[in-house]
């Protein structure tokens, strides 16, 4: 059981809902995140805001952490892993190729909006790329959602969170047919997700666990 998890048995497999933004499925020792958004911070600062430009290696760092903590075989990213080809620099794109040969496990990502215009640069990098969706098990994984598919969907794309008072807390949401993960980079919008739609359970990274909203019953 890793700390702080909220485990869900899905299609009879074992899937862990981590506080860092993050799914482990346990049968397949896979890590599960969406939308990373690399090189974000640097595409605001050529735009003139000022943000800080490590956003991005704390992201990665983050992701490495938890490769370690759940000792996983292999890390699927649900989409926009990059962000904009503005802020993908030299130094950005050789820090994110430093980081993928020292990471140890396959790395494959779906393409998402953001990744599709970058597609050549990532085709540069030790990684995976699946489009539009990856299959394993009884599961598909893709970026935005696949309509009619028979398989029960993993997603990403729309950054779900939920307003409560005084504060906005990133969450994952579980519906009949799919699930739609959070964005992992703290540097992102979201979209509320209505309560009464979904079972929702908040993403408390430094708290360390994972919170069920109440929602509808499954």
């Amino acid at each position: 059981m890793l700390p702080g998890a909220h485990t869900l048995v899905l299609r009879e497999q074992n899937l862990s809902l981590l506080s860092q933004r993050a799914i482990f499925w346990h049968e397949e020792k896979t890590l599960i995140v969406a939308d990373v958004h690399l090189g974000k911070a640097q595409t605001f600062q050529r735009a003139g805001i000022a943000v800080p430009a490590h956003s991005f290696q704390h992201d990665l760092a983050r992701l490495t952490e938890l490769v370690v903590m759940t000792e996983a075989e292999r890390l699927l990213v649900l989409g926009d892993f990059v962000h904009h080809r503005s802020g993908l620099t030299a130094g950005v794109m050789g820090d994110i190729q430093n980081w993928c040969e020292s990471l140890g496990t396959e790395l494959i990502v779906v393409l998402g909006n953001h990744d599709k215009p970058n597609r050549e640069l990532l085709a540069r990098l030790p990684l995976t790329l699946c489009e539009p969706a990856w299959q394993r098990g009884p599961f598909i994984f893709v970026h935005d959602d696949l309509p009619g598919a028979e398989l029960f969907r993993f997603l990403g794309h729309v950054h779900p969170v939920v307003n409560l008072p005084h504060m906005r807390l990133p969450v994952f949401a579980l519906y009949r047919d799919y699930c739609v993960l959070p964005a992992f980079s703290f540097f992102t919008g979201g979209a509320p997700v209505k309560r009464e739609h979904a079972q929702i359970f908040v993403a408390l990274d430094e708290a360390g666990i994972i919170m069920p909203l109440p929602g509808i019953s499954r």
